[in-house]
C-alpha cells in the first residue's frame, strides 16, 4: 500500500504543479500538511518528493522546504520547432512531417517556424523574436536548428540562453552551439559526419580514385563545423587506407571557372572532388561541363544531404543521406526524455547517414 501511496501523491502534486496551482519558485505546502491531506506518514510523502526532485518537478532546500522548479512549467501539449534557416527545408524535408506525427502520437502538437531573411542582422533580430514568442506561448521544449552561418553563431547562443532561461528544455539538430570539439549543455542529435565521411572516402577509394579534394567553400553555403567534421572523415579514412596524396581542401566557389581551370591544369588534378553539400556539388558539375570535363570520367563528384536535386541532375549526383525520418524519431525521444528527466547529462545522439552510390562517381 505505501507504494500506491507515494505514488498517488506524486501524481497528485505533479498535476497540480503542470497545471500551474502553485506559482513557479514558490514554495509546495510542508511536508506535515502534505502527510495531512492524503492521511500517511511523513515517509511516504518524502519519498514522493524524492520522486518529484529526480525528475526536475522540485528542488529541495534543507530547511527551507520544497520549491517549484522553472521547468515544471504548466503542461501545454506543445513543442516548438525552429528552424531559422531555409537550408533546412530542403535538407529536412520529412523531417517536419514525421515529427509531427510522432509527437500527435505522444500526445503533443508541434510549432513550427522556419524563415529566411536577406541579411544576417534580420535573421538575428527575427529569430530572437519567435524564440521569445515560443517562451510566451509556454511550449513544452523546442526542437532547434541553428544557423549554418557562422556570422549569426551570437544569436545561436542568445536563442538558447531565451530558452535556459525559462527553464524550456532545448534539442540541438544537425549541429551543436559552440565550436568542435567544445560541447554546449544541450542535446543534440545529429548525423555522423566524420564516419559519413569515411564512408564517402572508402568508396571513392574502391572506385579507384586516388586524388581527392573536398571542397570547402558553396556560395551561400559557406563551410561550417559539420563540412569541417566531413573533410577530416574523408581526410583520415584516405590516410588509414594508405593513400599518399593528402585530401586537399578548396577554398572558391564552385562557378568560378577561372580557379577550376587552374586546378584542373595544376600537378596536382583532382580525380575526385567531395562538396560540403548537394547545391555545391550541382554548381560544381555546371562548372566542369563549361569546362568540358566528363564526369565521372575525368572528375567525380559527390555531394551531401540527398536533396531532390540530387537524383535529377546529369550525371545522377552520388550523395549521403540525410535520414530525416530517422533523425526526427531520435530528437522526440531526446526531447521527451530530456522533459522526464531533466537533470540528466547532455546527450549526444548520432543517427547513420547512409552513401547513396549514383553514376557521379
Amino acid at each position: 500500500m505505501k507504494s500506491r501511496k507515494y505514488q498517488e501523491i506524486h501524481d497528485a502534486l505533479a498535476s497540480e504543479i503542470q497545471k500551474g496551482v502553485y506559482d513557479a519558485d514558490g514554495t509546495l505546502p510542508g511536508e506535515n500538511v502534505i502527510a495531512g491531506r492524503f492521511s500517511t506518514a511523513r515517509e511516504t510523502v518524502r519519498k514522493a518528493l524524492a520522486m518529484l526532485a529526480h525528475e526536475g518537478f522540485v528542488t529541495r532546500k534543507m530547511g527551507a522546504g520544497t520549491y517549484v522548479a522553472k521547468r515544471a512549467r504548466r503542461r501545454t501539449g506543445e513543442f516548438g520547432l525552429l528552424m531559422p534557416d531555409v537550408s533546412s527545408a530542403r535538407i529536412f524535408r520529412d523531417f517536419v512531417t514525421e515529427i509531427r506525427r510522432l509527437a500527435r502520437r505522444n500526445g503533443y502538437e508541434v510549432v513550427v517556424d522556419e524563415f529566411m531573411e536577406e541579411s544576417a542582422e534580420a535573421a538575428a533580430v527575427r529569430v530572437r523574436r519567435i524564440a521569445r514568442g515560443m517562451v510566451v506561448r509556454n511550449v513544452e521544449g523546442v526542437v532547434f536548428r541553428p544557423f549554418v552561418d557562422e556570422r549569426l553563431a551570437d544569436a545561436n547562443m542568445e536563442v538558447v540562453r531565451i530558452f535556459k532561461n525559462a527553464g524550456m528544455p532545448v534539442v540541438l539538430l544537425d549541429a551543436d552551439v559552440v565550436e568542435s570539439p567544445k560541447r554546449s549543455e544541450c542535446d543534440l542529435v545529429a548525423i555522423d559526419n566524420v564516419s559519413a565521411g569515411r564512408r564517402v572516402a572508402e568508396h571513392l577509394i574502391a572506385r579507384g580514385y586516388r586524388r581527392i579534394a573536398f571542397l570547402m567553400q558553396g556560395g551561400a553555403f559557406r563551410s561550417n563545423i559539420n563540412w569541417r567534421n566531413r573533410f577530416f572523415g574523408v581526410a583520415g579514412e584516405s590516410a588509414l587506407r594508405g593513400i599518399t596524396e593528402a585530401v586537399t581542401p578548396l577554398y572558391f566557389e564552385p562557378g568560378d571557372i577561372a580557379r577550376l581551370r587552374r586546378l584542373c591544369r595544376s600537378r596536382f588534378r583532382p580525380q575526385a572532388i567531395v562538396c560540403g553539400n548537394d547545391e555545391t556539388a550541382v554548381l560544381l558539375m555546371e562548372s566542369l561541363r563549361t569546362l568540358g570535363k566528363r564526369i565521372p570520367h575525368d572528375i567525380a563528384v559527390v555531394g551531401f544531404d540527398d536533396v531532390d536535386i540530387a537524383a535529377c541532375t546529369v550525371p545522377a549526383l552520388t550523395t549521403v543521406r540525410q535520414p530525416s525520418r530517422d533523425i526526427a524519431r531520435a530528437a522526440l525521444r531526446t526531447l521527451l526524455g530530456r522533459i522526464a528527466r531533466p537533470n540528466d547529462d547532455p546527450r549526444e545522439v548520432l543517427v547513420n547517414a547512409p552513401l547513396v552510390v549514383r553514376s557521379s562517381t
